[in-house]
């Protein structure tokens, strides 16, 4: 507090020996097992940090507390600044250790998750009292709440809660905000609300900050705000993100954060598409179209015209789904495709409307869910490859891997599988096992099985490990040692790095005679967690290196085990793969023939 006091203005100033007291009167009294005791002392340091926080001028800083429309904004000095944010800060504390002391909780509950354009649904705002003090209920406000007419200074009972009920509509969706298309590698300029709300309207000049300048923790699209009075002393309590409320059989009951989204949603299964240059090309391919309407919408599917050669038909004229239905739709893929990148748009029309994106979620226990918006587009990556007609894979997935999807879609035989599935899986037949990124770690009952994957070597089976740093240490899993550097492993981290090959393996030259052409147009890394430590059992194929670096040799290995063959990749295929490269493809279906003989 001393510190604060120097620059401000002398009014202000004045107010802050008396902040420093109540806080400490506060916590000489407090009692953890009746907190009620220290309401009165909260009470008018509550009163003393909101009259503070009105003598100053808001500057431009973000804070969950940001009034949009009473304060004006303008520039600060450093220390006026400094100031402002603390004045928040304490305003915020201070407020929820009054709730917290007096028994009040407030929660904001809506009864679905996604809020389609133009649609309203009920949030229900429930304000409980389970202490001692009056308590009286001012006002509700919601991001996105339709005007109604409200009942102002309800009484709470003691030991009783009250429950108000408020439409919200047009709320923005929650498209991840680093998402978004790169300029120059640089997030192009946006602005958000001071307080890290997202909103569907237009957000006044002074009340708007960058983008980048708002914390993540702060970023919400809705906000409850309720105005309390408990005693005599009025607060404000925000509760962010509105949530709906879903059970999982497994994880229990489930708050997730409400947003707007579209009427109508249209996505493909797979965005991505891979198939062999010049074999002509006919498969069904799998879509979706949702409502998360209150009515009934009926519209037409368009498609572009055919890019190429290669087109989407036989889509129905129109469609007509329920409120909040879901149609699944299986459309014909046909052409011949040229080693390049299709793009085949869907759009959906209704008059003067058009659907043309959908989204996906990435739920994870310990996250809030992600929502990743993006266009209605199917993408055809051809690749000019030879695939061995004696090739057969069994594919045990790792870490955000689909790699075994790709090589399906090239006609691969591929068969997938997790620990369970492989040890009742005969291997007779298979020419490769591949161990997708992090297998090991994602499923460690792998471990016990290092005796059977010797055996099928020795057989003459080829065994592919994409990055697997957890299964280096593990006894009998590799054949000759290898070992990562800790705690920074090697890596190449430059998509154009030089790539040079090393002697003339096989590798770079059956099925798919491997050009510098193969290492263009890579995204990312072109390697991660490169071992250091290499048995010289193990033939180098391939150098590469970041700009000023040493030239790394160890970012692919190989080496035979009896008439077979072991391999560990530390380069990304799984990223280069998803994103369509065709050199990282003909190279990876290399690596799987290596223990196929080449036929005249």
């Amino acid at each position: 507090f001393a510190r604060l006091g120097t620059g401000a203005p002398a009014d202000l100033a004045r107010l802050l020996p008396a902040i420093a007291a109540y806080a400490d009167s506060t916590r000489r009294q407090l009692d953890v097992e009746r907190p009620a005791l220290v309401v009165g002392y909260l009470s008018r340091l509550s009163e003393v940090v909101s009259s503070a926080r009105n003598l100053l001028h808001g500057c431009r800083h973000p804070s969950p507390r940001a009034a949009l429309t009473i304060v004006t904004y303008r520039p600060c000095t450093a220390v006026l600044l400094d100031l402002d944010a603390s004045l928040d800060l304490m305003v915020a504390r201070t407020s929820d250790a009054l709730m917290a002391a007096a028994g009040i909780t407030v929660t904001a509950v809506a009864d679905r998750e996604f809020v389609a354009t133009g649609d309203a649904t009920p949030v229900k705002v429930t304000v409980s009292n389970h202490g001692e003090s009056s308590v009286r209920v001012n006002d509700v406000a919601i991001t996105g709440g339709i005007a109604e007419r409200m009942l102002l200074a309800v009484n709470v009972p003691v030991h009783g809660s009250l429950a108000l009920v408020r439409s919200v509509t047009h709320l923005s969706d929650a498209h991840p905000w680093w998402m978004w298309k790169r300029e120059e590698n640089f997030f192009p300029y946006s602005t958000v609300g001071l307080d890290g709300v997202t909103r569907a309207d237009v957000v006044p000049k002074s009340f708007a900050i960058d983008d980048i300048a708002v914390p993540e923790g702060m970023r919400s699209v809705t906000d409850a705000v309720v105005t309390l009075t408990v005693g005599m002393t009025t607060i404000a309590s925000h509760i962010r993100p509105v949530v709906f409320r879903s059970a999982d059989p497994i994880l229990g009951v489930r708050d997730r954060p409400v947003s707007g989204v579209l009427p109508v949603t249209l996505g493909f299964e797979r965005t991505m598409e891979w198939a062999v240059a010049g074999k002509p090309l006919k498969k069904q391919v799998r879509m979706i179209a949702r409502s998360y309407s209150d009515r009934a919408r009926t519209f037409a599917l368009r498609t572009g015209p055919a890019s190429g050669g290669v087109r989407l038909d036989s889509l129905p004229r129109a469609i007509t789904l329920n409120p909040n239905d879901a149609r699944e739709l299986f459309v014909t893929l046909r052409g011949t495709p040229t080693q390049m990148r299709y793009e085949l748009p869907l759009v959906g029309v209704a008059g003067s409307e058009q659907f043309t994106s959908g989204f996906r979620t990435a739920q994870y226990t310990y996250l809030p869910p992600l929502h990743f918006f993006r266009k209605a587009t199917l993408y055809v990556q051809g690749v000019a490859v030879d695939i061995p007609p004696r090739l057969a894979v069994a594919y045990v997935r790792g870490a955000g891997d689909d790699i075994d999807i790709a090589l399906k879609q090239l006609g691969v035989p591929t068969y997938s599988f997790n620990a369970e599935g492989l040890l009742r899986f005969g291997l007779d037949g298979i020419s490769t096992l591949v161990f997708g990124p992090e297998a090991f770690r994602v499923d460690p009952n792998l471990a016990g099985m290092s005796d059977r994957f010797e055996v099928f070597m020795r057989k003459g089976g080829t065994i592919v490990m994409l990055g697997n740093p957890a299964a280096l240490p593990l006894p009998g899993i590799v054949p000759y040692p290898l070992a990562i550097a800790a705690p920074y492993p090697d890596q190449v981290t430059t998509p154009t790095a030089p790539v040079t090959a090393i002697g003339g393996s096989r590798l770079l030259a059956w099925p798919n005679r491997i050009t510098a052409a193969d290492w263009k147009e890579w995204v990312g890394d072109r390697a991660t967690s490169i071992p250091s430590v290499v048995d010289p059992r193990y033939e180098h194929v391939v150098m590469m290196h970041d700009p000023g670096e040493p030239d790394n040799r160890s970012a692919l290995l190989a080496a035979p085990v009896g008439k077979g063959h072991f391999i560990y990749s530390s380069i990304t295929f799984p990223q280069q793969i998803a994103n369509g490269v065709p050199g990282a493809m003909r190279l990876f279906i290399n690596l799987l023939s290596a223990g196929i003989t080449p036929s005249r």
